[in-house]
């Protein structure tokens, strides 16, 4: 075996609890995921935040500040996924071990599209995703099915979920009968 760079465990003052065997993280992300539908929905600056993102040219238009808005975005963005590392690590880890969230994005895009972007959408979808994944070792140690199948199953989910989207936009810029379609970005 090889040496594994990781820290000491924490101290056991410093660990997220739990309750039973669900750890407080677990209902801290739930509570994370509120908030975050409660920002986007329910004030202005997720207005902002949700224009800016539609179409940064007509948040400019309507006098949103793109950069600022662009920037808290990102610093929101950031302390919610220092909140999940760190929930990881003083609640279900126990130490700071390199690696231990790789994969972790793409398994974020497939909630995320699961959830059709919704902050209350992604508790669900999250916890499907984490059932697979969690049952995948179980699987390939009781029927001998390789781990990798809730990659391909993901990889499903993902494709059925985006084809709707897809379908939907071939739809909507389909032109009529004798037509032609023309995309443009600027004014004219």
């Amino acid at each position: 075996t090889g040496i594994v760079a990781r820290t000491p465990a924490i101290a056991e003052s410093a660990a997220i609890p739990t309750w039973g065997n669900i750890p407080a993280g677990f209902f801290m992300a739930i509570l994370a995921a509120a908030a975050t539908w409660y920002l986007l929905y329910r004030t202005t600056t997720g207005y902002e935040i949700r224009t800016v993102g539609l179409n940064s040219n007509a948040a400019k238009y309507a006098g949103i500040k793109v950069s600022y808005t662009v920037i808290l975005t990102m610093a929101i963005s950031g302390f919610l996924a220092g909140m999940g590392g760190a929930i990881e690590t003083l609640g279900v880890v126990g130490r700071y071990q390199p690696g231990f969230n790789a994969g972790l994005g793409f398994d974020g895009i497939t909630i995320a599209l699961l959830a059709r972007t919704n902050p209350l959408g992604v508790i669900p979808a999250a916890l499907l995703v984490g059932a697979m994944q969690a049952g995948s070792s179980q699987m390939q140690f009781d029927a001998h099915v390789p781990f990798q199948i809730i990659d391909v199953i993901q990889a499903l989910i993902l494709f059925f979920v985006s084809a709707d989207m897809i379908v939907r936009w071939i739809i909507r810029v389909r032109p009529e009968e004798g037509e032609q379609v023309t995309l443009s970005t600027s004014w004219g």
